[in-house]
């Protein structure tokens, strides 16, 4: 399974979540450019996995994307910067027990 996480409005996809043999989330972003709109996507973004991942709408070159690690919510914003390559940050760490006090904490 796979969800597409994307920073902007066009067809170029920033981020990969896709689940592991462990039934959980690896997040992948692009570790390949083969030509336009063509990108393999095998590069991990972190040395551990997550329980969910949820993405959320993207408007004006960022969105933002709720991770579970460990039963504590977090919030990584992806960013668009005119690259192949998006940047990324986590804007709040995994501290969080429930998704929605995440969000109204934001």
């Amino acid at each position: 399974m796979e969800k597409l996480i994307y920073c902007n409005d066009s067809c170029l996809v920033a981020l990969i979540a896709r689940t592991n043999k462990s039934n959980k989330w690896d997040l992948f972003g692009i570790s390949n450019v083969r030509g336009f709109g063509s990108r393999v996507y095998d590069k991990k973004i972190f040395d551990f996995d997550f329980m969910e991942v949820v993405p959320l709408e993207c408007s004006g070159g960022k969105a933002y994307v709720c991770l579970n690690k460990d039963n504590k919510w977090g919030l990584l914003e992806v960013r668009d910067n005119d690259s192949a390559i998006s940047d990324w940050r986590m804007v709040i760490d995994f501290r969080y027990d429930d998704m929605d006090v995440l969000m109204n904490a934001f």
